[in-house]
């Protein structure tokens, strides 16, 4: 718990934040599957662990691939977040397309 349940706390803090702010992005579509799949991924690791992962890895080895897949994980996924919550709360009349551009002056 010393290495690992931290970490895990923290990641199982923002998975209903992360399910909001993908209802709130994507209005149409259903945010139920991730809940689904979220769901799938924790059984499958209250299965396997046990049997697999917790003889063939050493515990070291265990918070070090936790740790590492963490911190590869949450700047990704916050940036990700970011920019389309930045790309949906930008005004449309602020962006100008290069269509819009006056031509050059000519020479």
């Amino acid at each position: 718990m010393r290495y690992g349940g931290a970490a895990l706390s923290r990641a199982i803090r923002h998975w209903p934040l992360l399910q909001a702010w993908f209802s709130a992005r994507e209005p149409g579509r259903s945010p139920y599957r991730l809940y689904a799949l979220s769901n799938l991924g924790s059984l499958l690791g209250l299965l396997t662990y046990p049997f697999l992962i917790e003889i063939l890895v050493p515990l070291r080895g265990q918070a070090l691939i936790w740790s590492i897949g963490y911190a590869l994980f949450t700047p990704h996924g916050l940036e990700r977040l970011a920019t389309g919550a930045y790309r949906r709360h930008t005004p449309s009349s602020s962006v100008r397309s290069t269509d819009d551009a006056a031509p050059p002056p000519a020479a």
